[in-house]
């Protein structure tokens, strides 16, 4: 079973909004913001095993039966505003995630963009 998830990037300013966003949705056991800021390696650490890291993910009553993750990105255009550097990291950890293998909890990966 693939279970979709959506986050809505309206009224991103910076890239702690971006993690804080990410963060409600997953709400990861560790939340990847540090001084203020998204801490990317934390972020990406914790997207990869959302088995073991998203209590969002882990308290789902379909959680054993769940294969795969597609992420629907909504109001990605309010992105443009981000220091190119954050929307680099992140849509370089989006597409590495897509990737066989590079998953640490196994499961199928993907995502699309809705403007």
């Amino acid at each position: 079973m693939i279970k979709n998830f959506f986050i809505n990037f309206n009224n991103v300013k910076n890239s702690k909004d971006l993690a804080l966003r990410f963060n409600e949705v997953f709400n990861f056991a560790y939340p990847p913001i540090r001084d203020d800021k998204m801490n990317w390696d934390s972020f990406n650490d914790s997207f990869r095993s959302l088995d073991t890291e998203s209590k969002t993910f882990i308290n789902d009553p379909d959680f054993v039966k769940i294969s795969g993750v597609h992420l629907i990105l909504e109001n990605y255009k309010t992105l443009d505003n981000l220091d190119s550097k954050d929307k680099k990291n992140l849509e370089e950890i989006l597409e590495d995630n897509t990737k066989n293998g590079n998953r640490y909890d196994g499961l199928c990966f993907s995502y699309e963009i809705i403007n």
